[in-house]
């Protein structure tokens, strides 16, 4: 459970980030300032973001791949590093095509969350932070 929970985590970490960055290259494209600005841009922008989801927010096979070994896999290794042997099988398993189509439907349920509005929020924490708390 906590390997799926960070995978979500992971998702609108990235699906934020994507959005946050491409509300700023339109901002500086039409050299927009401030907050107030970027806040109004960002309700603009909002309609597309969702009509556009899958094209906005597209991940090409290469791009789940460097996405999964650069992102989600590292914040993963501490939870599986607790089970003798895992590594090794979660990082076969993150690799197949089946986790890879997890991913992507993963990805369109959180884009779901994410862009709509409002949004629809589910209180997960980094495991990071969820391990401390049990600590």
């Amino acid at each position: 459970m906590p390997l799926v929970q960070e995978l979500f985590v992971s998702i609108d970490e990235e699906i934020h980030s994507i959005k946050g960055a491409l509300t700023a290259e339109v901002a500086r494209t039409l050299n927009l300032e401030g907050e107030k600005a970027l806040g109004h841009l960002e309700n603009r922008l909002q309609p597309l973001f969702q009509e556009y989801s899958l094209a906005v927010f597209q991940f090409s096979d290469e791009k789940v791949e460097r996405f999964l070994l650069d992102k989600y896999v590292p914040r993963c290794l501490e939870i599986v590093k607790e089970r003798d042997g895992a590594e090794d099988e979660f990082l076969d398993n993150v690799k197949t095509s089946d986790f890879k189509r997890f991913f992507r439907a993963a990805l369109k349920l959180s884009l779901h969350m994410v862009l709509n509005d409002p949004p629809i929020l589910m209180s997960l924490a980094p495991w990071s932070i969820r391990r401390t708390k049990s600590l």
